[in-house]
């Protein structure tokens, strides 16, 4: 948003469907504000998505930059109202880097790409786990889970080359 501080507007959500039509409601009245969220591990994704999808401009920014941005301010106390309007300033006196709308294929690409990830990472955990086990029914378990895992890991792969090739 290229506004005064005096013109900066927060408001807080609850992150559930409910929630976002309301925010789309009341932004309405804002069309030209920029609209700075803290990446949240991907609970922001839809969010995200429905806003640019409604034509707003949207900047998805590190929370950690945002909290050494507060602390530079001077800005020790953490509370969601003091966190709204650090965001707030911090859109205001940064001006981050806008969201672009991903296609289909793109969103598809991004969470089969961290859904294959977060297998690898389960299929390591319980490798390292398997070495340390001797009872007999737990060693089962792991190799079953092992080759669930390794399929699912594969079959990701799979979808991954396919949306590749299909773009090429």
């Amino acid at each position: 948003m290229s506004s005064s501080l005096d013109q900066t507007r927060t408001v807080a959500f609850h992150s559930t469907m409910p929630a976002s039509k309301s925010l789309l409601e009341q932004l309405v009245r804002f069309p030209n504000a920029m609209i700075v969220l803290e990446s949240t591990g991907g609970y922001e994704r839809r969010l995200v998505a429905e806003l640019v999808a409604a034509g707003h401009r949207v900047a998805v920014v590190n929370p950690r930059r945002v909290r050494d941005f507060a602390k530079a301010l001077g800005q020790l106390a953490k509370t969601d109202s003091i966190d709204a309007h650090v965001l707030a300033l911090f859109g205001d006196r940064m001006q981050p880097r806008e969201s672009e709308k991903s296609s289909e294929k793109q969103q598809e690409l991004q969470q089969l790409v961290v859904r294959r990830r977060q297998l690898v990472v389960l299929r390591t955990a319980e490798s390292n786990r398997f070495e340390q086990t001797t009872s007999k029914f737990a060693l089962k378990a792991f190799v079953k889970y092992s080759l669930f895992s390794t399929s699912n890991a594969l079959n990701s792969t799979r979808m991954i080359a396919r949306l590749i090739e299909a773009d090429v």
